[in-house]
């Protein structure tokens, strides 16, 4: 069983990834979506210790090359912040979903995702300058669907 927590304010550059309680560094990509009807899809993109791009299952595959950090919020700046957990085992009935450590019910959807791309220097074939590519195509989507009370569906942000 792993317990992925992502801490937030809803801006990336206020975001943290924890896995097992220790923060990690180096993710370029986090997609998870989870809903009722059996879709369990969740990836994790990071750079390893020797610099290389892997990608992974996030609760089924090894992910020891994972690099850990100390944590970058005070427990007083962790405060300030909304957390979302999901502890599972990769199996959709394993699965438990915490908001700020209270167990969440009555969820049919969830998505995360979020992306964070660095900026390459690129060569000009036409200049003798190195340019930097402007393209932000950073993501932080964070969503998920109530069953409420009359049956209806409410959607809301996550952070």
């Amino acid at each position: 069983m792993r317990t992925i927590t992502i801490e937030s304010n809803g801006r990336l550059e206020r975001t943290a990834i924890y896995v097992n309680g220790e923060q990690v560094t180096g993710v370029r990509e986090l997609l998870i979506s989870i809903d009722e009807e059996g879709t369990f899809h969740s990836i994790i993109s990071f750079i390893s210790g020797s610099g290389i791009q892997v990608t992974k299952q996030l609760f089924t595959d090894d992910i020891s090359q994972l690099q850990r950090k100390e944590a970058a919020f005070t427990s007083e700046e962790s405060f300030q912040l909304q957390s979302f957990s999901i502890e599972s085992d990769g199996d959709l009935e394993q699965t438990s979903l915490f908001m700020n450590d209270d167990f969440v019910e009555g969820v049919v959807s969830i998505i995360i995702h979020i992306r964070i791309e660095t900026s390459q220097p690129t060569k000009s074939l036409f200049s003798w300058f190195t340019k930097h590519r402007n393209v932000h195509e950073n993501v932080f989507q964070t969503e998920i669907v109530f069953r409420n009370p009359n049956g209806t569906q409410s959607v809301e942000t996550i952070f």
